[in-house]
């Protein structure tokens, strides 16, 4: 009895590469962050339009950095409130680009009306061993609500830069 059997989604993949139809190849991943060179700890606050973002340190290992910020905001009137989402550049001072992301940790809470969300980002490459300049910006933070949602939705987005220049 067939029709009583749960079905099973399709194995797509199987049937496109064995017929020689395969997608585009994935890029490796970049390298996870393991030994440790040093800790630069920042502590520096940029307010851009009334938000607040503080770049707390950057952790600097052989392949690659990994950043820690902190952002505060107003919980508003419900409960249901939206998640920031941050879109960092970083490199030499003269022209930040968008890093290879390997991972992304975080989280928010707080009682009251203020909320408080301490976020850490890994990406290579790097801060070189002979920078002068290096800068970590972020461009934009989208608040976005996840939560009771099939798909992403941005509630709204607050335009930066939050521009970080870090002299080792």
């Amino acid at each position: 009895m067939r029709w009583l059997r749960p079905s099973r989604p399709k194995r797509e993949w199987a049937w496109h590469v064995s017929v020689g139809q395969a997608g585009p190849l994935v890029p490796p991943p970049p390298p996870t962050p393991r030994e440790l060179i040093e800790v630069i700890g920042v502590g520096k606050t940029e307010v851009v339009n009334g938000v607040a973002l503080t770049l707390l340190s950057l952790e600097r290992y052989r392949e690659g950095d990994i950043v820690t910020f902190r952002l505060t905001a107003k919980r508003g009137l419900h409960l249901d409130f939206p998640s920031p989402e941050l879109f960092i550049a970083v490199g030499p001072a003269a022209s930040p680009s968008t890093p290879r992301f390997s991972m992304m940790g975080g989280g928010g809470g707080g009682g009251g009306n203020n909320l408080i969300f301490r976020y850490s980002f890994g990406f290579s490459p790097g801060m070189p061993d002979e920078a002068t300049d290096w800068v970590v910006e972020v461009t934009k933070i989208e608040w976005v609500r996840p939560r009771r949602s099939p798909q992403r939705k941005v509630a709204s987005v607050d335009a930066g830069p939050w521009r970080f220049v870090i002299r080792p």
